[in-house]
């Protein structure tokens, strides 16, 4: 498909430096975020009363020991601090910056975190070996959202079949560390609307639309999720086209040139799910293998990301 070639206008390009003899890395962006790149902790901040009640402190305990950090499976830490009101009122905010995505009682954030039906299809699909799940967030128009499964659903066998993996996989530097199958495989999730996380969900996207897009609120949503729930690119979905859906694939499906996460574009969404668990038995991935890469310098369109000053 031609389309693979062809850029995203306002798109920056990347050359990959993978040149005969210089150190680099073959695996694809989508399997080395999923095997190396931790997903980044949001923030849930607790305002308390002077006494909590049961119910209050039962849907603590439950946000408290669901974190990573506890022993759980959820991408956020918890701080406790004095409120102002008669019950716990919990505030999720993005990993960086201060924007707030999600408020509300502790009990109804306990919920939020366990996440939905839709977010355990995610963590499935992405563990049992999806390169890129498209996930589309329904807004107020159904028939904006059928059009946008329909466009993709069309669109992704068509570059799944004209897009290889990189040369080079498996030698020294460029090794999988999980049984997942490595595959050029794509699908398409439409997000449960009512379930409840399905707030949270849109908010963490729409706060990474660029800043003319932000008016948006009720239309529908695409984004495309690869390694633990990062979101390499999120758009209004009456802007996604055949050459979006391309170009973002080729990049994510490309050898991954920037290992520094921080350093590479998108963000991560909050999910529930034991990722070192599920991918390695709970131990800890082994330390990557330096040695020569391969391949020619090639140009790596990047789609455009957030807008500067958003949360990330």
């Amino acid at each position: 498909m031609s389309g693979i070639a062809r850029t995203v206008p306002g798109a920056v390009v990347v050359v990959l430096l993978a040149q005969v003899g210089a150190s680099a890395c073959s695996i694809p962006v989508f399997r080395y975020a999923l095997e190396r790149w931790p997903a980044d902790p949001f923030r849930i901040e607790a305002a308390l009363p002077g006494s909590l009640g049961d119910d209050d402190r039962a849907a603590l305990g439950q946000l408290e020991d669901g974190a990573a950090g506890n022993g759980g499976s959820g991408n956020y830490t918890v701080e406790r601090r004095p409120g102002a009101t008669d019950t716990a009122r919990v505030t999720i905010r993005a990993p960086r910056g201060d924007a707030i995505l999600w408020q509300g009682t502790a009990a109804e954030a306990a919920r939020v975190v366990a996440g939905g039906p839709s977010q355990r299809e995610l963590v499935r699909r992405l563990l049992g070996g999806d390169a890129v799940v498209w996930l589309v967030v329904p807004g107020s128009d159904p028939s904006e959202t059928e059009r946008t499964r329909a466009l993709l659903e069309s669109e992704l066998p068509l570059v799944a079949a004209d897009t290889p993996l990189p040369r080079g996989i498996g030698l020294p530097g460029s090794e999988l560390l999980s049984e997942v199958p490595l595959e050029v495989r794509f699908s398409v999730l439409v997000a449960d609307s009512a379930a409840a996380d399905a707030a949270l969900l849109r908010h963490t996207l729409a706060a990474h639309l660029s800043a003319e897009k932000i008016d948006h609120n009720d239309a529908a949503l695409v984004a495309a999720v690869f390694g633990r729930g990062r979101v390499a690119h999120v758009m209004p979905a009456a802007d996604l086209d055949a050459d979006t859906i391309a170009t973002t694939t080729a990049f994510l499906c490309g050898a991954c040139s920037c290992q520094a996460k921080q350093l590479a574009p998108g963000f991560d969404l909050l999910l529930a799910a034991s990722w070192d668990e599920r991918l390695f038995g709970g131990e800890p991935p082994p330390p990557p293998t330096r040695g020569p890469g391969n391949g020619l310098p090639r140009p790596v369109p990047i789609p455009p990301g957030f807008a500067p000053g958003r949360a990330r």
